[in-house]
């Protein structure tokens, strides 16, 4: 236990620093920290000494003596308040000087010693909370899910945060957010729904908003380069545009299907081509391009997926050593190609060939030597060769 003797108490009023006896709101400057902002008060064998005056939210150090029980506390309450309520607390069994939280609300409250029998108040100081201000530094509009580079100003009080929220909601309501503890400038990323929204400097404790700034969210699209037909459980390669957010993908759905559902999807982060696989079952589906917070669909395509075929269709007969054009359907994976090859020979032998992913038609070379040859679609996945025409090489 700490406590003052009256000996010592009346040398303390001799000079001027403190105010003993019953209970007193007596106060003075502190040798430590901004003295003209501190206060001592002693009553009932506590000391306290603290700032008379702090921001809201802001931790602030009390210096205290006391009887130091196990669960005796040292609170913030509102003046005038019942001795058992309280803002917030921290125990004394933490030490001297500890750490408590003014709340985020401006106003006149105190800094009470609580005993822990009964709830006693032994010694209680006034203290005065003010009011604090931020200020974002934001664009007046941005594309829809794109993130935000806020640069800001303000308290940055612990858990404090900045916030999008739609404009005319609660101040504890918010889209995203991110914690001011991250410095600035930090990102809070835009909805994927265009409209008119806010930036928010939100007190952690209250949810209350001391900053605030218009955003329009604007919309944004996409769009696809691709075959409507397509073969099953295949790679195809997709060209495309889009914002490219976080996460957005691309998928291949059922057509009717609700927006969030998918057969197979690539994140647009891999770039442009990405590859993505057909479904294994022949169908009606459609390519999307999904916004990734909401699932939110901005370009769809409808795709044809036919069961695995191929077609040929080329001269009879061609002279020997010279190019010639092969009109070809098939599934175009990255690395299927048209050959020229004698009928028995591998599916990975041939005499030359062209990839599909060149195009229709393919231009390939006929051998040097004259002779009875094939056309080959080859599917490179299985090195397999999905369908064949004869074609004879004549002398030149």
């Amino acid at each position: 236990m700490r406590f003052f003797s009256l000996a010592a108490c009346s040398v303390l009023l001799v000079v001027g620093l403190v105010a003993c006896g019953g209970e007193s709101d007596g106060s003075s400057d502190s040798a430590s920290g901004d003295s003209a902002n501190m206060q001592t008060v002693e009553n009932n064998g506590v000391r306290l000494e603290l700032p008379s005056a702090v921001s809201a939210g802001s931790p602030f150090e009390v210096t205290w003596e006391g009887p130091d029980n196990s669960d005796d506390y040292i609170s913030i309450a509102k003046e005038g308040a019942d001795d058992g309520s309280n803002v917030n607390y921290t125990y004394t069994r933490t030490g001297s000087p500890l750490t408590i939280r003014p709340p985020d609300t401006p106003g006149d409250y105190e800094v009470r010693y609580v005993a822990e029998k009964n709830d006693k108040v032994l010694a209680r100081a006034p203290l005065t909370v003010e009011e604090v201000s931020a200020n974002l530094d934001v664009p007046s509009e941005i594309g829809a899910g794109s993130p935000i580079e806020i640069s800001w100003s303000g308290p940055d009080n612990p858990d404090d945060y900045i916030a999008i929220a739609e404009k005319g909601t609660p101040d504890d309501a918010s889209i995203n957010y991110t914690y001011t503890r991250n410095g600035s400038p930090l990102t809070v990323r835009a909805p994927d729904t265009p409209g008119a929204y806010e930036l928010r400097y939100v007190m952690a404790q209250s949810d209350r908003v001391i900053a605030r700034s218009a955003l329009k969210v604007t919309s944004v699209s996409a769009s696809f380069d691709v075959s409507d037909t397509l073969m099953v459980d295949t790679p195809v390669e997709i060209k495309w545009e889009g914002p490219d957010n976080p996460d957005d993908y691309i998928a291949i759905a059922e057509k009717g299907t609700p927006d969030d559902a998918s057969v197979n999807y690539t994140y647009t982060r891999n770039g442009s081509p990405l590859s993505i696989r057909t479904p294994t079952r022949p169908g009606q589906y459609e390519l999307r391009y999904v916004m990734a917070q909401s699932d939110r669909v901005i370009a769809r395509t409808p795709l044809v997926v036919l069961p695995l075929q191929a077609r040929l269709r080329a001269p009879d007969s061609v002279a020997a050593g010279t190019g010639f054009e092969v009109s070809w359907i098939g599934p175009n994976g990255p690395d299927d190609f048209i050959a020229v090859a004698t009928p028995e020979a591998s599916a990975t032998d041939y005499e030359s060939r062209a990839l599909s992913r060149a195009g229709t038609p393919a231009s390939v070379f006929a051998p040097g030597n004259p002779g009875t040859y094939e056309l080959r679609y080859v599917w490179a996945e299985k090195d397999s060769v999905l369908t064949t025409v004869p074609v004879t090489v004549t002398q030149e």
